[in-house]
């Protein structure tokens, strides 16, 4: 488990990267984004490595949710969600996968048994 001073780090940076990838709005001035100064000079004290660990977290963090009908397990990757929904799939249940961390893409995915295949949701 990780300590108190690591997760508090990681919700501030999360916090500031957000601030700091917003776009910024047209016809307004392209530096009226705010983000926290201090922030911004600790991750610059950062190695990249220090830094690339905080942002992806631990590898046994569990960040992925899958819900086999009402019944909800934890696992680190999406793939070993997968690999559990498909000793399952027999029973036909409703599964879907829940990313718990910040995505681009979807964050929910479901088995459509009709194409044999997992979808966003």
């Amino acid at each position: 488990m990780r300590n108190k001073r690591i997760k508090q780090l990681e919700a501030e940076i999360g916090t500031f990267i957000k601030q700091y990838k917003r776009k910024a709005h047209a016809g307004y001035d392209p530096n009226d984004r705010s983000y926290d100064r201090e922030i911004e000079k600790k991750i610059k004290s950062m190695s990249p490595e220090e830094l690339d660990e905080i942002m992806r977290g631990d590898d046994d963090e569990e960040n992925y949710r899958l819900y086999i009908d009402t019944k909800q397990l934890y696992f680190a990757t999406f793939e070993e969600a997968k690999l559990e929904a498909e000793k399952h799939m027999s029973e036909k249940p409703e599964l879907r996968i829940e990313i718990l961390i910040e995505t681009e893409g979807a964050d929910f995915w479901a088995f459509e048994f009709a194409n044999k295949k997992w979808v966003p949701s």
